[in-house]
């Protein structure tokens, strides 16, 4: 579900990665006019809808244009995976197609994005150098993580591979399968 979440926000900011976010950063960010215009609700003040998707990344994710925004996106989500069937493989459970187990979602991505925005964005606008060197840090560590990860599969696999092959004759090898699985 979390997987489709992210794809359906990174549909309505139009963009196609987080890495991009800088190319979303007006749909990202409001003035404290617009703010204030939108809590006022004046005539002329931001409409967040799903063609004209708004976040402001700048302010708490409970913020009330934050809140709106979530409204807008749990209600367009609920919509596109119920009437137009999309991210529909693998199927979501229907007691996650609830609009507020999908605001509550989009809420706790929210986190998430707004991480990527200061790193991506505002980090790089006050520091590029440092921002860079940050961003290559955390995706060696990722990457490692990746790799690591596969190479703990394979050796499972292995293990298991010699288990079933030689059955209980390799009773050294078998005390460590519980110890690698963990």
């Amino acid at each position: 579900m979390q997987h489709y979440i992210r794809d359906h926000l990174l549909t309505l900011l139009g963009i196609r990665d987080w890495k991009y976010i800088a190319d979303a950063k007006d749909r990202c960010t409001i003035t404290e006019q617009e703010n204030e215009a939108f809590i006022q609700e004046l005539p002329g003040s931001i409409k967040i809808t799903a063609n004209d998707f708004r976040l402001d990344l700048g302010r708490n994710r409970s913020s009330m244009f934050n809140r709106t925004a979530m409204e807008v996106f749990a209600a367009d989500f609920h919509r596109k995976v119920t009437k137009e069937d999309w991210y529909n493989s693998p199927p979501i459970p229907p007691w996650y197609l609830l609009i507020n187990v999908i605001g509550d979602a989009f809420y706790e991505h929210l986190k998430y994005v707004k991480s990527r925005y200061k790193a991506l964005v505002i980090d790089m606008d006050h520091n590029s150098e440092a921002a860079q060197t940050k961003e290559g840090k955390r995706l060696q560590k990722v990457s490692r993580g990746v790799r690591k990860g596969r190479v703990s599969k394979r050796v499972i696999e292995h293990i298991q591979i010699l288990r079933s092959a030689l059955g209980s004759s390799i009773n050294g090898v078998s005390m460590l399968l519980p110890e690698i699985q963990s």
